[in-house]
């Protein structure tokens, strides 16, 4: 699968860096940012070996899926960064139920419905989708090194979602 950022996040200065195969592009961000890195920047895989999530949870993205997360350094008091993780379950809803026009054009009167089971789920028709991670640690300066992460989308849960094969982009809105 190949990766581009759409042109609203590539002129708002959003970068891209995508991997075969990565442990985890949470750990892959926080790394980067250890290293100076100030983003913003997302990382994408379509295989994701070694993720997790809440309480140490494992979460794997067999070959085929897409496992992301983006970077920001921001000044931000730690309690405003820790509602970017329900901002994040917010948008990625919206943007599925978006484009997945397509895939509910074909199955007619039976739309895919996408939900939010709080605090770090999105749900297609019952069945997790997406599982979002959102990790911060202090930076240089005083600054907040925030990744949202694990926006992954996995193909292999959920026979709706394999059936219609959804077709995934990256940008941001604005």
């Amino acid at each position: 699968m190949k990766f581009a950022l759409g042109p609203r996040a590539t002129s708002a200065g959003y970068r891209l860096t995508a991997f075969d195969q990565t442990g985890s592009t949470n750990a892959e961000a926080m790394a980067r940012a250890r290293d100076g890195e100030r983003g913003p920047i997302w990382f994408v895989t379509t295989e994701q070996t070694a993720g997790r999530g809440r309480r140490q949870r494992a979460w794997i993205a067999p070959r085929g899926n897409l496992a992301s997360s983006i970077l920001e350094v921001m000044d931000v008091p730690p309690a405003t960064a820790a509602t970017l993780g329900f901002a994040a379950g917010l948008a990625l809803e919206s943007a599925l139920q978006k484009l997945s026009i397509e895939a509910n054009l074909r199955r007619g009167s039976d739309p895919l419905k996408f939900t939010l089971k709080w605090p770090n789920d999105v749900l297609a028709e019952r069945q997790k989708l997406s599982g979002i991670l959102l990790e911060a640690e202090a930076v240089a300066g005083n600054r907040l090194a925030v990744v949202v992460g694990n926006l992954q989308l996995d193909r292999h849960r959920g026979t709706h979602i394999e059936q219609h094969r959804l077709h995934y982009s990256i940008d941001t809105v604005n």
